[in-house]
């Protein structure tokens, strides 16, 4: 099966100080997504802005966004994000320091409560279903905890109404147990999916920056797990990860989808899961930096040793460099990348 190659350009709480070609504005992000489509993306997941740069889940923002960028982005999927809060505490400040970041790597990136469900959230369960309601989207990503923070009684009446839409969901989940309880949402019918529409993960690797970059060893036991609560019913699953190491984990999470290409390495209990379909997300919501040409590993430990990436130390260009650079990086490994046609019909769109 085909890796659906998938960008999240701009996040929700970078700012051009964290980087100048950050895609802030509608225009930028409408450039970004004909450069990320021409570099082999073929689906943008993207957040809005406010007047002063802030996280916004502003409906009538996301319906202007659709509207300008669809015909820059060649029939790219267009996914909003419905996030429930986008600015952290000294997050742009910790970015900003180069050298902060790069003596502290933990610094880096969000803290692993970074993304809880708390009195401090910009908007509450009912606000980000009223964004992807009157946006006029036609896919948006959620986070199951998010969502089920309200009590299971809205988040069944969220999901038949997203059913109802037509509106293609993916799913965010952050840990085994978040799997886990989403199988059993599955199960009793509080998340449901439009008909015709395949159900679809994405799995959050290492929300802080330390572990992200140092824990390579257990990703593919992460995968596995994560896929273990859905029997022979797995999802179409993406991945993420944070930092530096963000490709090497990613081309790691390929090659795991593709047992063809590893027939010399352990195989788990979980291969007809792993293989049944999966994409990745990279760009830089999650990581700023440049990956080098070369990723190495795959040796005395099979794929369970991990790779490691060979790092430049500088901010990547662009996001459409980064979808190149990654490109590459599957090819050089024989990894096949889903076209737009694939990506549409993995996705169950007409």
């Amino acid at each position: 099966m085909s890796i659906i190659v998938s960008v999240a350009p701009n996040g929700g709480w970078l700012s051009k100080l964290d980087h100048p070609r950050l895609p802030l504005s509608i225009a930028e992000l409408a450039e970004e997504a004909r450069a990320c489509s021409a570099a082999g993306a073929r689906l943008m997941h993207f957040h809005v802005r406010g007047t002063h740069g802030e996280h916004s889940l502003d409906a009538g923002l996301y319906r202007e966004a659709l509207r300008e960028i669809e015909p820059h982005a060649d029939g790219m999927v267009l996914q909003i994000s419905s996030e429930s809060r986008g600015v952290g505490k000294n997050l742009s400040k910790n970015f900003a320091n180069r050298n902060l970041a790069k003596d502290h790597p933990s610094k880096d990136y969000p803290s692993k409560d970074y993304h809880s469900v708390g009195d401090d959230a910009l908007y509450s369960p009912h606000q980000q279903a009223q964004c992807i309601f009157a946006s006029n989207c036609a896919a948006a990503s959620v986070s199951f905890r998010e969502i089920c923070s309200e009590g299971s009684a809205f988040a069944r009446g969220f999901y038949a109404e997203a059913a109802a839409r037509g509106i293609h969901l993916q799913h965010i989940l952050y840990s085994v147990n978040e799997a886990e309880s989403f199988q059993r949402a599955l199960t009793a019918g509080i998340v449901v999916q439009a008909r015709g529409h395949r159900l679809c993960v994405l799995f959050v690797f290492g929300r802080d920056a330390a572990r992200a970059q140092s824990d390579a060893a257990s990703f593919s036991a992460f995968i596995a797990s994560c896929l273990r609560p859905f029997g022979e019913d797995a999802p179409l699953w993406f991945v993420c990860a944070f930092g530096e190491q963000e490709q090497a984990r990613l081309i790691q999470a390929s090659l795991l989808s593709q047992p063809r290409l590893c027939d010399d390495s352990p195989r788990s209990e979980y291969d007809s899961r792993l293989s049944i379909g999966s994409g990745v997300r990279l760009g830089f919501e999650n990581n700023l930096y440049a990956q080098g040409g070369g990723l190495v590993g795959l040796s005395d430990g099979g794929l369970d040793g991990g790779l490691v990436g060979e790092l430049v130390g500088e901010l990547a260009e662009t996001n459409a460099a980064q979808v190149l650079s990654f490109a590459r990086a599957a090819e050089a490994r024989g990894i096949d990348l889903a076209s737009q046609e694939q990506t549409n019909a993995q996705f169950g769109f007409a």
